[in-house]
């Protein structure tokens, strides 16, 4: 696709693009159905990679690279991981290229490497485009012993890994064995050439129950954008001693807030049961947090009490410094829903529902309530499972 058909696809209005395909051809050697799935593409890219790319008329190869890659947020963040001495950086799954042109931006040599055709085509007609320094796209895997000239050319070298974790037909796989491609070889490369590398994993694995034996292992960031997890990041650097893995939740927002907490993993996560108690404030951890022990480790580590461990929620007497989530004062406490609502006299209130028979929406359609406000309602059941406890807080922060 050319430049001049690219524009042409950027400039289309969205309203019409299901009636594209049906009208004249506009371009004699492209289709308009090629031009309108362009067209679509364009604009999940645009919410997604920098304007400045965009306005280059880069070429986006197709539905499953856009809607997979990092988005510039995230990817921007993660050029902070990247040691300003790293010379060489690889990328052995490049996909659309977003996280690599990012993390490779004051690097001097760059290497790309993806099986998909038209993804690799993509790259070699892109790099120029949004890259200043060198680069080089192979199409195909990267071979332990490409690897292996890379990371012991004598120049400070760094591997980037996104590998693809679904099968033909789009269901999700997971765990090691079925990381396509296999990444467990590049592992003695790189050891034996103090390289490092910077794996990305879905949110939906579990990184406690990974680390462990994984050799270089460095640091665990789960990394969240206004509260929703994008990326799990391992981080590598096997020219260290091995030591305590650091696991770290990093929250990042549009404004350009960061918050970045360690979690406690060394600790039981034994955090003291506590009950709901009305002018009490009521602490839901970001979501990072909330996966697997995590938010039970930094409760415990900060003496907050736990209301609901299924769901995740604490409770203290007084407002934590810097807490990592959101603050709400308990105004009421209840056993039901229908309670609530007959001494609540609003008609706006957030819904949150964990570990309850009803989901969020069924709730709140239940209740007539509009979603707005700074009201809340928490449905929840408490540790043993059987007592519904339902309390209404004001957010504080």
């Amino acid at each position: 696709m050319t430049e001049e058909q690219i524009s042409y696809c950027r400039q289309i209005n969205p309203a019409s693009l299901a009636g594209l395909p049906f009208r004249k051809q506009i371009f004699p050697d492209i289709t308009n159905a090629e031009i309108a799935e362009q067209a679509n593409l364009q604009l999940i890219a645009a919410r997604k990679l920098p304007a400045a790319w965009l306005e280059k008329n880069i070429f986006i190869a197709d539905r499953q690279a856009i809607e997979q890659c990092t988005s510039a947020l995230v990817a921007v963040w993660k050029k902070s991981l990247v040691p300003k001495d790293v010379f060489r950086f690889g990328d052995a799954c490049a996909g659309i290229g977003s996280d690599a042109f990012h993390l490779s931006e004051q690097i001097e040599e760059l290497y790309l490497f993806e099986n998909h055709p038209l993804r690799a085509a993509a790259l070699r007609r892109n790099a120029p485009i949004i890259r200043h320094g060198k680069c080089w796209v192979t199409e195909g895997s990267l071979a332990p012993e490409h690897l292996r000239e890379l990371a012991a050319a004598g120049k400070n070298f760094m591997l980037y890994a996104d590998p693809d974790r679904r099968e033909e037909g789009g269901r999700r796989l997971r765990g090691w064995e079925n990381f396509r491609p296999d990444i467990l070889p590049y592992f003695d490369i790189l050891r034996t050439t103090g390289s490092k590398m910077l794996l990305k994993l879905s949110p939906l694995e579990d990184p406690e129950a990974l680390a462990p034996g994984l050799p270089g292992l460095s640091a665990v960031y789960l990394v969240s954008v206004h509260n929703e997890v994008k990326e799990v990041l391992f981080y590598f650097d096997f020219d260290m001693d091995p030591g305590p893995v650091r696991f770290e939740a990093v929250e990042l927002r549009r404004s350009g807030e960061i918050f970045r907490v360690r979690i406690p993993v060394e600790l039981d996560g034994n955090a003291l049961p506590g009950n709901a108690i009305a002018g009490n404030y009521l602490l839901d951890p970001l979501a990072s947090i909330r996966k697997g022990r995590f938010a039970s480790c930094l409760a415990e580590a900060e003496g907050w009490k736990r209301l609901s461990s299924a769901g995740r929620l604490y409770s203290s007497e007084n407002i934590p410094e810097h807490f990592p989530g959101r603050i709400f004062r308990i105004e009421g406490v209840y056993d039901s829903p229908s309670s609530f609502r007959k001494n609540f006299r609003g008609t706006s209130c957030h819904v949150v529902s964990r570990d309850f028979p009803a989901d969020a929406e069924e709730i709140r359609k239940k209740l007539q309530l509009k979603e707005d406000g700074d009201h809340f309602l928490f449905c929840f059941k408490d540790d043993s499972g059987k007592r519904r406890v339902v309390l209404h807080c004001l957010r504080m922060g």
